[in-house]
């Protein structure tokens, strides 16, 4: 493997956590959370700083399928994190997003997109070059709801698409996060899913009285499962400007 073996997410607090400095160069990284909009957010700001860590040389590719192209860079602008005038050779955005998806068979279903635009994309090395692709599935658990809808097997999602991704993944430098909301697909998928995957990261949000706080655990990394970390949720603090971070000294059990 060359270069970095373990890439900053940019949020110090985090690699903190993750033990490691960082996400494992060439990683699949699960990201689910409870309906809301801070495991996005997460997301969203370690891709960010990737994006622009003049160190690394990434390009990122982000699938949409819960709003528009226009709408994400409102919302990078929002938390102040202008994507606008990214070049598409460092930013490609690939807008799967419709309002009522009706099948066409004059375009191609969402499967196809993920092994045409998005795959091949990620791991053509005469597209990718010297760069490390950082990519994004927003939301795996939208995508997953569009498959009966265009007919295509939920067998050939795994096979055809899934294996296929993880075996690639081995051969390009880069990371990749998928996006899943919790209690939108089947438990037994979310699960079949994170086997897969080579980080999973699970936030949930709490409510005492009037108060919701919001937490995360790492119960994968790598080959190991962190049987010390799967025990302890940290909190998630977002400041007014939507910095995020991690607070280490107080540990749920």
């Amino acid at each position: 493997m060359e270069g970095n073996t373990v890439l900053s997410t940019g949020i110090r607090t985090l690699d903190v956590v993750i033990g490691e400095g960082g996400i494992p160069n060439r990683s699949l990284v699960l990201v689910v959370g409870d309906v809301g909009y801070i495991h996005r957010l997460l997301v969203q700001s370690i891709v960010y700083h990737l994006s622009g860590d003049q160190s690394v040389n990434t390009a990122v590719k982000y699938v949409l399928y819960d709003y528009t192209a226009e709408e994400l860079k409102s919302i990078f602008k929002e938390i102040r994190m202008d994507i606008s005038n990214l070049p598409e050779d460092r930013w490609k955005i690939i807008d799967m997003y419709k309002e009522e998806p009706i099948p066409d068979i004059l375009e191609m279903n969402p499967l196809s997109v993920l092994l045409s635009e998005y795959m091949d994309d990620c791991f053509n090395e005469k597209v990718v070059g010297s760069r490390r692709i950082v990519s994004v599935i927003d939301s795996l658990s939208t995508f997953l709801h569009q498959i009966p809808e265009w007919g295509v097997d939920i067998d050939d999602l795994y096979s055809i698409f899934i294996k296929e991704f993880t075996h690639r993944i081995t051969k390009i430098d880069g990371i990749h996060f998928w996006i899943m909301t919790r209690g939108l697909q089947e438990e037994h998928i979310e699960n079949t899913i994170a086997h897969f995957a080579d980080v999973v990261f699970s936030l949930r949000q709490k409510q005492s009285g009037e108060r919701v706080a919001n937490f995360i655990q790492i119960p994968k990394l790598g080959t190991r499962i962190l049987r010390e970390q799967r025990a302890r949720e940290y909190p998630i603090v977002v400041s007014d400007n939507y910095q995020v971070r991690i607070d280490t000294k107080e540990r749920i059990v």
